[in-house]
């Protein structure tokens, strides 16, 4: 459920290092890496969590005279594939479960997607149900106790290799289904107890909608107070401002902070080779790219295995969000481009509803407005694409000074024909007089100036 949106919400991502590492996902394994599986008819519970059953290269390594489990197998496949792979590689096997269902899925069922998207997804409830930050439903704490209830079958049944470690969404919703799903479990012994670490990486993309805005650090240490947080999470939610979201671009530069959080050179052992993610389906989607895995949507209360990789650069990179970075960042990468639309919409409509007569130089403007606009993203997604904004580090939507060139030039022509239209954009927000001033328009200029961010 993500709105279209031209401005980006810049995370002020740190670095301490100039490259990235790749990584991949095998896809021998589940059925949910075949192509051909139908993810909208899977039923993960009804086969394995998708275990494909197979022999293994580890297999004629582990001879025992007790038969093995097919997850037992695999697991011991899995240790084989680490022994056998150079120092700066790494597999493991990461369980990416969506929360169960929230308040705002059930709204978004019962008003239908535009009603959903357009008005309901922006206000915090409806006065008998309360989305902000959305909590579980009872549907969505009976689909956690189901995904619990499959755990504990293939713990008593296929003895298979419990999470090493649990990492969790700083949402409520889930915290609450990493809750249900793991608290409770009789885990075999010398596995490793259940205790999440609350982090903020792998929350749901940022955009404008209320159920994805934070709750209080205080809040969330109230609910589960023996629960680690992860370093650096504000008291306040200071990436969600209900005005401007995430790209794709943006999203999955965070999750594969996500993953080196994982990977990282100083948390690969201690995370295991088994790892629990609780998160949410835009995010798991966006960790699915990162990793090079098919497209696999999941219902609420899903969970997907996937053989992740780290293929590495031969450079480990932290990634991390730091508040003050995340306001510079936030201000310098947004401001032109929300201002811009902000003010030629204002304009626009107030021309048309007014019925002023209309005006080619006028009309022209704003064509070039909007062209600018889209020039300027589709440049970001070039960079993207090519790899430049990962190589650099910049901002989510700045590109170098080189690639700039050409947008600034551009800009500037188009200020020089347009006229004074950064006066009159001032006047338009200070001025009763609006019918004056639109009729002295002649020929409207934009005027803005294009940030590169340096995010250190």
């Amino acid at each position: 459920m993500k709105p279209s949106t031209l401005v980006s919400v810049a995370l002020g991502l740190a670095t301490t290092a100039s490259s990235y590492n790749d990584y991949t996902s095998l896809t021998e394994y589940f059925l949910q890496d075949d192509d051909e599986t139908d993810d909208a008819a899977f039923d993960f519970t009804t086969t394995n969590f998708g275990l494909i059953n197979r022999t293994y290269d580890a297999d004629e390594q582990s001879p025992t005279d007790t038969p093995l489990t097919q997850w037992q197998r695999f697991y011991n496949q899995v240790v084989l594939l680490n022994d056998e792979s150079p120092s700066d590689v790494n597999y493991k096997v990461l369980f990416l479960g969506r929360h169960g269902q929230g308040w705002h899925n059930a709204a978004d069922q019962f008003y239908g997607w535009p009603a959903w998207n357009c008005y309901w997804s922006l206000v915090n409830g409806n006065g008998t149900a309360s989305w902000r930050d959305s909590h579980l439903t009872d549907v969505g704490i009976a689909q956690a106790q189901r995904v619990h209830d499959f755990w504990q079958k293939l713990i008593d049944t296929q003895h298979i290799h419990t999470p090493d470690s649990y990492l969790v969404s700083p949402l409520t919703r889930t915290l609450q289904t990493a809750n249900v799903t793991f608290g409770t479990l009789t885990l075999p012994p010398g596995s490793a107890a259940f205790q999440p670490l609350i982090h903020e990486l792998f929350r749901e993309y940022i955009n404008i909608q209320t159920c994805n805005m934070r709750s209080s650090r205080t809040y969330i240490h109230s609910l589960f107070p023996d629960w680690p947080i992860a370093s650096g999470l504000p008291e306040t939610d200071e990436l969600w401002n209900g005005i401007t979201g995430e790209t794709d671009a943006a999203q999955d530069l965070r999750s594969r902070g996500a993953l080196e959080s994982i990977f990282g050179a100083s948390n690969s052992k201690s995370a295991g080779l088994f790892v629990s993610v609780t998160s949410h389906s835009g995010e798991i989607a966006s960790l699915l790219r990162v990793l090079g895995h098919r497209r696999f949507t999941l219902d609420t209360g899903g969970v997907i295995p996937v053989t992740a990789c780290d293929v590495g650069r031969g450079v480990r990179v932290s990634v991390w969000c730091d508040p003050s970075d995340q306001k510079e960042a936030f201000f310098e990468s947004s401001e032109f481009l929300a201002e811009t639309l902000a003010r030629y919409t204002i304009l626009d409509r107030h021309c048309r509803t007014e019925k002023l007569p209309s005006s080619d130089g006028f009309d022209n403007a704003i064509v070039q407005v909007y062209k600018a606009v889209l020039e300027f993203t589709a440049e970001v997604e070039k960079q993207r694409s090519t790899g430049k904004l990962g190589q650099k580090w910049n901002s989510i939507v700045a590109v170098s000074e080189t690639d700039l060139t050409r947008l600034q030039s551009a800009v500037k022509d188009q200020d020089q024909k347009a006229g004074n239209w950064n006066q009159i954009n001032i006047q338009l927000y200070q001025s009763a007089k609006e019918d004056e001033i639109l009729a002295s328009i002649g020929k409207p200029q934009l005027n803005v100036e294009i940030h590169k961010i340096s995010t250190g």
